[in-house]
């Protein structure tokens, strides 16, 4: 059954247009890539962690620290989750925005399980706004 057969024109069904499917793609994309790097070259990074357990480590370790416990304590998930819950009740496209950022990120930084809620929930909202 196309669109037509059900009386609705073909416009309706495509709200989105092409630079905003775009924009938005290439904004996750870069949110994945980001988490990715972020947990792959410092978090996991064997020599980024052999030096950080030195017994006078630099000082940008510190940082390495922050990063892991961001993640481990559910940071990136926890925004994501209240952002898409907030969208999928507005119909906001920011907060939808702002949760696929998040959750995006998350799923690269070990929060796949809060992370993954926020981003079902915003890709359910997605079409709709």
């Amino acid at each position: 059954m196309t669109a037509a057969d059900m009386g609705t024109p073909l416009a309706a069904l495509t709200r989105w247009p092409l630079q905003r499917l775009a924009l938005w793609a290439f904004a996750g994309a870069l949110a994945l890539g980001l988490g990715l790097v972020i947990r792959y070259g410092f978090i996991q990074s064997r020599e980024i962690g052999q030096i950080c357990i030195a017994a006078a480590p630099p000082g940008w370790c510190s940082l390495t620290h922050l990063l892991w416990a961001v993640s481990h304590y559910s940071i990136w998930g926890i925004p994501a989750l209240i952002a898409a819950l907030l969208g999928f009740l507005r119909d906001s496209k920011t907060a939808l925005f702002i949760a696929l950022l998040f959750s995006l990120i998350g799923l690269g930084l070990y929060n796949s399980d809060i992370a993954s809620l926020a981003l079902v929930i915003t890709l359910l909202r997605l079409p709709r706004i």
